[in-house]
């Protein structure tokens, strides 16, 4: 009988080689905000998934993007309705995007002063981002440049 005792192995560690991604990434939404909670945008390689920064994602960071998407991925021809109750401003890289697209009409339903007004951007009429001070287009602004109407709530 041999006292000493019997090693035990030690498991070999597996290791997985992949090949390099070439990444392309994109920010999507991981975490969906509400009106009392911040949600969260990851910037995240539509390949393999690396995500490479996350940041919040507040209720109208949510509705630009959304409101940018929807203009995005519009079909020519359609008429694209954007409506909030809450929000009255939008950035000057939401108007790039209708600028981009003027294949379609864009109509915007929004508060302000206590009223609903409506804008209506048909694909002949000039969107002009050019002014480099210009950030947010707010309600003023839209009412005047795109003549707004006060609409009644439904």
């Amino acid at each position: 009988v041999d006292p000493s005792p019997t090693p035990t192995p030690t498991p070999t560690p597996t290791v997985t080689i992949t090949a390099a991604c070439n990444h392309d990434y994109e920010w999507d939404v991981e975490r969906e905000p509400t009106e009392t909670e911040d949600g969260e945008a990851v910037y995240k390689c539509t390949k393999c998934g690396h995500i490479s920064a996350r940041q919040p994602l507040t209720a109208y960071q949510y509705y630009v993007l959304e409101s940018t998407n929807k203009i995005k991925n519009a079909k020519a021809g359609s008429t694209v309705t954007i409506s909030s109750k809450h929000w009255n401003s939008f950035p000057k890289s939401f108007f790039e995007q209708v600028a981009k697209r003027r294949d379609i009409t864009v109509n915007i339903q929004f508060p302000y002063a206590q009223k609903m007004y409506e804008i209506t951007i048909s694909p002949t009429q000039k969107v002009d981002t050019s002014n480099s001070k210009v950030k947010y287009y707010g309600p003023k602004n839209l009412i005047g440049t795109y003549n707004a109407v006060e609409v009644k709530a439904k």
